[in-house]
């Protein structure tokens, strides 16, 4: 076995080949970008939090520091990664449903593992702008009387 910050390999065969030992696809064909994934309970970081879809109920999403962001189809029993399009593929702190937009979510992320430095105090982003590189993205919240 081999383990760094985040990952887990396994080999059987003496270091010839090695797979992955924290997940697997879920319908057990080879590794490949945009599978769907299993955990084998393995997972080396943390949840910050899992997000029911209120429009789609087979929809969760999970934030995650290190590995971003997951969505689920099947009400959790696989996941697909789902951090691309993210300018921050660190950590995903927070996930949010807009409440009168189906399919449409909001996301606070970072670049840095867990909580991140402050930037310059009393900043705020201009609306449509992206945050500074290093500013806190922690929290986000939708407005609940939105209707469209």
């Amino acid at each position: 076995m081999y383990a760094n910050l985040g990952e887990l390999f396994i080999t059987t065969d003496g270091g010839r080949s090695w797979y992955n030992g924290f997940c697997r696809t879920a319908d057990g064909s080879e590794e490949a970008k945009g599978k769907a994934w299993v955990s084998t309970g393995l997972n080396v970081t943390s949840c910050w939090e899992v997000v029911f879809d209120p429009f789609r109920p087979d929809n969760v999403y999970i934030a995650y520091t290190d590995i971003g962001f997951a969505r689920s189809e099947d009400r959790g029993k696989s996941w697909y990664h789902a951090a691309e399009g993210s300018p921050w593929g660190n950590t995903c702190y927070r996930v949010v449903c807009d409440p009168g937009r189906e399919g449409v979510l909001y996301g606070a992320w970072s670049n840095q593992h867990d909580i991140p430095h402050l930037g310059q105090p009393g900043a705020s982003p201009r609306p449509g702008r992206r945050l500074p590189e290093h500013e806190l993205r922690q929290d986000l919240a939708a407005d609940q009387r939105r209707t469209a």
